[in-house]
């Protein structure tokens, strides 16, 4: 039998302005990976000889909702400050991974007419490790 798909995500931060905590205001959240892999071409040669890795960064993208009074994470400081943090992400019985350098990079407020109000928060991390 097959493993049961993860049902849950749990993603804490690590900062020393922030402390450490798990995030509990994220509605989604997405990695992605800027690296990539591309071929090596050689002179006189059809097809291409070999594959060349190109290194990138993680872009992390968080979905969180705003808080009335002090916010669980203050995603505007961590951006001006440009504190430096570390986060972790974990599939609930499943996979953990540190993203150990971490910056925010943006942060984007957003509001619609149910009054839902988020931060669309961007954060750079120079690589990942898994746990």
């Amino acid at each position: 039998m097959a493993n049961a798909p993860g049902t849950q995500a749990r993603i804490s931060i690590r900062s020393t302005s922030q402390g450490s905590k798990r995030l509990r205001r994220v509605e989604s959240s997405k990695v992605s990976d800027g690296s990539s892999t591309d071929t090596v071409n050689a002179i006189g040669e059809d097809d291409p000889i070999g594959f060349v890795r190109k290194p990138g960064n993680r872009t992390i993208s968080l979905s969180v909702y705003e808080e009335q009074g002090k916010p669980e994470v203050d995603w505007r400081f961590l951006r001006t400050s440009q504190e430096g943090f570390s986060l972790t992400r974990e599939i609930v019985g499943g996979n953990r991974t540190q993203y150990p350098e971490c910056r925010v990079s943006k942060v984007d407020p957003s509001s619609d007419a149910d009054g839902k109000h988020m931060l669309d928060v961007e954060i750079i991390a120079l690589g990942e490790k898994p746990l």
